[in-house]
């Protein structure tokens, strides 16, 4: 899964945004998590490009380089936990928008539930 960092953002990628706040103090442990989630995702199958709008505080990752578009999760480390959000398939979720959220430490976990999210995405497209 290639993670390209929206245009909007500037030309910085999300490695180096995240080996920035690695770096920092008071956001080093949080960088160091997503960074090891980008680069873990990086690692799933390349057939899948999607777009990271990415702050300080959580990564969202859309279907398109906008940052208006419509993000099919969104993602927050926090010590060794990834708190994980996505938006469910229009033929699972009980009411429109519906999204589910869960939590893991493990980041392949994480990379799994990541793929659910963007499966369940193609199915609104």
């Amino acid at each position: 899964m290639e993670i390209r960092r929206i245009t909007a953002q500037g030309p910085e990628s999300l490695d180096l945004f995240y080996t920035r706040m690695a770096t920092d103090a008071s956001s080093s442990k949080s960088g160091a998590a997503m960074l090891k989630l980008v680069d873990a995702l990086a690692s799933q199958a390349p057939d899948r490009v999607v777009w990271g709008a990415a702050n300080s505080q959580e990564l969202m990752l859309l279907l398109s380089d906008d940052p208006r578009g419509r993000a099919f999760a969104t993602i927050k480390a926090r010590g060794p936990w990834y708190f994980i959000e996505c938006a469910m398939s229009k033929s699972t979720a009980p009411w429109p928008d519906a999204w589910v959220k869960g939590h893991t430490s493990d980041v392949q976990q994480a990379c799994g539930m990541l793929v659910v999210g963007w499966r369940w995405s193609q199915e609104a497209v």
